[in-house]
């Protein structure tokens, strides 16, 4: 018995030891400093000063970073209140499309973004597109499971994708 503890407890140890360095490497991860997130240009209709920071914060939400995200897109919000696509952005930051759902707190936050996007006039045809996606997973008239709304926005997507493909130019 006492040799079975010690093993467990050697093995306990071990694992510590090996999260340790994992945790101090997530704690690395929010190091605004060592940011890398590659190149993004997600063009929108706010304030023209405004679009550096947008391209940064798509790119964390691109990059998983949805609470950053969600703070660079708060932070715009602080510059240009009428920046329908930084709640837009909000509602994504806090989708965690590929993680599941998130906490109560987290959808509420992005259904109250979601709405409040809704309320500006479509800035643009793709963006309002976008909108009415975010929307589609947000807000409804009767409450739905998680995978009933993830449904509703790949719908919703697939519809914004078929109706942007017919507007490209032809290559």
């Amino acid at each position: 018995m006492r040799r079975l503890n010690r093993g467990l407890g050697a093995a306990l140890g071990t694992a510590l030891l090996l999260v340790s360095p994992l945790r101090a490497d997530h704690d690395h991860d929010h190091d605004h400093a060592a940011e890398s997130l590659g190149k993004v240009h997600f063009a929108v209709s706010c304030q023209p000063a405004q679009q550096q920071a947008f391209d940064r914060a798509v790119a964390l939400v691109h990059s998983f970073g949805y609470e950053r995200a969600e703070n660079a897109f708060n932070e715009i919000l602080a510059q240009d209140p009428k920046c329908a696509m930084a709640y837009w952005g909000i509602g994504m930051s806090t989708f965690h499309q590929i993680w599941g759902p998130g906490t109560d707190a987290e959808f509420a936050r992005g259904r109250a973004a979601a709405q409040k996007a809704a309320q500006f006039p479509p800035p643009s045809p793709r963006e309002g597109d976008l909108i009415r996606a975010i929307g589609a997973f947000y807000l409804e008239e009767k409450p739905r499971s998680h995978p009933e709304r993830v449904a509703a926005y790949a719908d919703a997507m697939t519809s914004v994708a078929r109706r942007r493909r017919k507007r490209l130019p032809a290559a």
